[in-house]
């Protein structure tokens, strides 16, 4: 079973979970379980894509660009997602070499280091000056999400994914510019409330059927004991999903 408990129940680092029977989703008969369990994180991004560009609302993305800030493992999956959808061209921007080029194996056009250029300017470059169509925040500062606002094409599409930067209190926004261009903005979270997992099933079939490659994100695994030596790896962003084993 993949457990997708709502946050409130999830006690992620407890010894026991008590889960409800509609916070679980049934996994393939002989399938990769170290792969499978990677639909937790993509099903919460298969749930932002049906929000951030519901095809009947507006069209087709057939010829069009998405750009996307942050190659963590969610923005890496947004990558795969959005080329499945039909974009022409997809950029995508982060600091961490090593997650830009897992970026170029899933098939994004541009990449950008953002210690050396500007995502912005990438953006601007790849599509004559007009804005991406869509542009994913994966990241979660008040800097990127204004530089999304600045990416983003008039009238076109924002999906902001990233949690808030600080807990709690006002943030910096850039009104003006959202004024000026009036995008769609939407916000995403809480998939594990999403009735019927239907995110989450479609991301277990995906992962089983090869649609979506998780093969980057299985390694690096720390064991229990190294734990401090884990979060130092993800802080330092190496690899595409730090992860350890709790046998």
């Amino acid at each position: 079973m993949l457990i997708a408990p709502v946050p409130r129940d999830a006690r992620c680092f407890a010894e026991w979970q008590a889960v409800a029977g509609a916070s679980l989703v049934r996994l393939p008969a002989g399938g990769d379980l170290d792969r499978l369990l990677m639909a937790q994180q993509l099903g919460t991004t298969v749930y932002a894509m049906r929000r951030f560009w519901p095809e009947a609302v507006v069209g087709p993305a057939a010829g069009r660009t998405a750009a996307i800030c942050g190659a963590g493992s969610a923005g890496l999956f947004f990558a795969q997602l959005t080329r499945r959808a039909g974009f022409a061209t997809v950029v995508i921007a982060d600091k961490a070499p090593s997650r830009l080029r897992i970026a170029k194996e899933f098939g994004a056009d541009v990449v950008v280091d953002v210690t050396e250029g500007s995502f912005v300017d990438a953006v601007h470059e790849a599509t004559g000056g007009a804005g991406a169509d869509l542009v994913i925040e994966a990241v979660g500062y008040d800097e990127t999400r204004i530089q999304c606002l600045k990416a983003v094409r008039p009238r076109g599409r924002i999906g902001y994914f990233g949690f808030p930067e600080k807990p709690n209190g006002p943030t910096t926004w850039d009104y003006n510019e959202s004024w000026a261009k009036q995008p769609s903005i939407e916000h995403n979270h809480s998939t594990q409330v999403e009735p019927g997992l239907t995110a989450f099933r479609e991301a277990v079939e995906l992962i089983h059927t090869g649609g979506v490659d998780v093969g980057p994100f299985l390694e690096p695994v720390f064991p229990l004991e190294q734990a401090q030596e884990a979060f130092e790896a993800a802080r330092d962003q190496r690899g595409g999903k730090i992860a350890i084993a709790l046998d």
